[in-house]
């Protein structure tokens, strides 16, 4: 391909695509898209008055192709590389006795159902129930906080962050295999309460979350869970405890450069130290990525390095530094990474400025600026590359999808 980016000062905006998709009239309740054969593929969960809807785009002009009404109500949708279907999840809430509407915490039924067919050369609708199980707990309220999908023994893994009485906060995670359905359950039984659960790291193998306890915001955790698969519950390895303020974070996680070659590492310790005794700690080199990117006031720091790439992020997971060998970029915005992929592209690395209301791609290897893209009214939750990196799909807070398709230079 002869396609070239343009370094921002050199061409003007037009010269990319950029397309939203239209306003619908219906409540959107969830939304997801992947690339189906390079092709981009987004879906719309939508709830009208009486029936839930999965509306469907194809194509870098996002084409709808597609309007289904579905068999029953559905609270959340997903789809992922290297599947070829939508992923419907029911969570269902019921009380033993009937008082459904008295009841400070319910039981929750998940249903996990995968759906085909719904694209525009098959228009053939069909449902597969995957797997149905029930939260060991009773909550108040439930919701999915990260999911992925593990290719290699074909797992989904769901985050699931349930609101118990006086506002504590439990993860569970459920780990099912696609195929056969089997399903193990890992349920937080953290005697500590807790407030907010950040996911700070999140790969096919390992989690790694951040949490806050309600009693007082000045304590938290940094928890590394071993995440399992259709029959073995997922597993905490370490939990790290400590006070915001008067301790701080360092913790480091070292990620295998290929998939289970190298093993996986975390480390830990105070941030706020006698600075002889963190760089005897840590060595010069750690030491110095954690203490010159420092911001003021702020004591918790997570340095994510793979080979050469080395992130410093925050416990909500907002970039602070990112590097490649001796290139090193840094950010005075808050800008979430994302996803693993984005912190590990193959040509373009991509963050949000919503100082700005502007994406902002870089060369991956040089980290220079290349383009700014002004996207109005705008704040991006998520993005994904195709593979070559030359369409970008990006959701806002209102599950609208916008693409940015690379277009080919002179």
């Amino acid at each position: 391909s002869n396609c070239k980016w343009q370094v921002v000062e050199s061409k003007p905006l037009n010269r990319y695509d950029l397309r939203n998709e239209k306003e619908s009239q219906d409540k959107i309740v969830a939304s997801s898209y992947t690339f189906i054969n390079q092709i981009p593929v987004m879906v719309q969960l939508l709830q009208a008055e009486i029936t839930y809807i999965l509306q469907v785009y194809e194509g870098e002009n996002a084409d709808q192709t597609g309007r289904y009404n579905l068999d029953q109500s559905y609270q959340s949708c997903y789809m992922y590389d290297g599947v070829e279907s939508v992923i419907l999840i029911q969570m269902a809430k019921y009380h033993p006795d009937g008082r459904l509407y008295l009841a400070r915490a319910y039981n929750w039924h998940f249903t996990i159902t995968e759906l085909v067919g719904f694209q525009r050369i098959q228009n053939n609708l069909k449902y597969r129930k995957i797997t149905q199980f029930e939260l060991p707990v009773k909550t108040q309220r439930v919701q999915i906080i990260k999911s992925r999908y593990r290719k290699a023994d074909q797992t989904l893994i769901y985050i699931i962050q349930a609101k118990c009485e006086n506002d504590r906060l439990r993860m569970i995670v459920a780990t099912i295999n696609f195929s056969t359905g089997a399903t193990a359950i890992y349920t937080d039984h953290d005697p500590d309460v807790y407030g907010w659960i950040e996911c700070v790291y999140f790969d096919d193998e390992n989690l790694l979350t951040y949490q806050e306890r309600i009693e007082s915001s000045l304590r938290s955790s940094v928890t590394w869970y071993k995440l399992g698969d259709g029959t073995i519950a997922t597993k905490l390895q370490e939990k790290y405890s400590y006070h915001n303020f008067q301790e701080g974070v360092a913790c480091k996680i070292v990620a295998p450069i290929k998939n289970n070659a190298d093993p996986f590492k975390i480390t830990f310790s105070s941030f706020k130290m006698d600075k002889d005794k963190f760089i005897s700690t840590w060595g010069q080199t750690d030491a110095d990525c954690f203490l010159e990117n420092a911001r003021k006031s702020d004591y918790e720091y997570f340095l994510i390095q793979k080979g050469d790439i080395k992130t410093i992020i925050d416990p909500f997971s907002n970039i602070i530094m990112k590097s490649f060998k001796n290139k090193v970029e840094k950010f005075n915005f808050d800008s979430p990474y994302f996803n693993l992929t984005n912190l590990w592209p193959d040509r373009y690395f991509t963050v949000f400025d919503p100082v700005t209301n502007a994406i902002r791609i870089y060369d991956h290897f040089t980290l220079q600026l290349l383009h700014v893209l002004s996207i109005a009214n705008c704040t991006v939750t998520n993005l994904k590359w195709n593979h070559d990196q030359t369409v970008l799909i990006f959701e806002n807070e209102r599950h609208h999808f916008y693409i940015i398709k690379k277009i080919t230079g002179s």
